[in-house]
């Protein structure tokens, strides 16, 4: 097994609806908290490498284990590190990803809250979170991807959309 020594966090401030004004969307892509275009382009590049790199270490272990031990389906994260570094591993493995996992979705909540609290201001942001989760969690017990795909679709669309209104909107201006 290989060992990353090193941890790599970027955090990169994202405007919530109510920082975004109408017309106000290249202040986000034009942003000079990162050195404009460059930084921004330069930094995306450096987190693809790191990722690449990363997944493909993991890939390899888990190839060489696989190999090792033939009656072996599959092998999740906490399993791999369990087999490279023991039982303590097994566990640190699991429950980091579980607060990842848990981070992710708790942002990506009180976007959505924050969001349509904006559009909505006669409710609390709380009001939407607390719609928020049972759907995700019927949401979360889908098996297939399948069953999204119509509502993937739609959600393209309406990005689409928005996408043409922020070009017109920057016609305008």
């Amino acid at each position: 097994c290989k060992k990353v020594d090193g941890c790599y966090f970027f955090f990169f401030k994202q405007k919530t609806a109510y920082e975004i004004k109408e017309c106000d969307w290249s202040s986000d892509v034009c942003s000079s908290d990162l050195g404009g275009w460059a930084g921004s382009i330069i930094s995306i590049v450096i987190v693809c490498i790191l990722s690449l790199y990363s997944s493909l270490i993991l890939i390899k272990t888990k190839n060489e284990w696989m190999s090792r031990l033939p009656n072996m389906v599959e092998v999740t994260y906490g399993e791999l590190a369990k087999l490279c570094f023991g039982k303590k591993a097994w566990h640190l493995v699991n429950f980091l990803l579980l607060l990842t996992q848990l981070g992710f979705c708790s942002a990506y909540v009180v976007f959505i809250g924050s969001n349509f609290s904006y559009v909505f201001p006669m409710f609390s942001i709380n009001v939407f979170i607390a719609i928020t989760f049972p759907i995700f969690w019927v949401l979360a017990m889908i098996n297939s991807y399948r069953l999204l795909s119509p509502f993937t679709f739609i959600a393209n669309c309406t990005f689409l959309y928005s996408e043409i209104g922020r070009a017109s909107c920057r016609e305008r201006v």
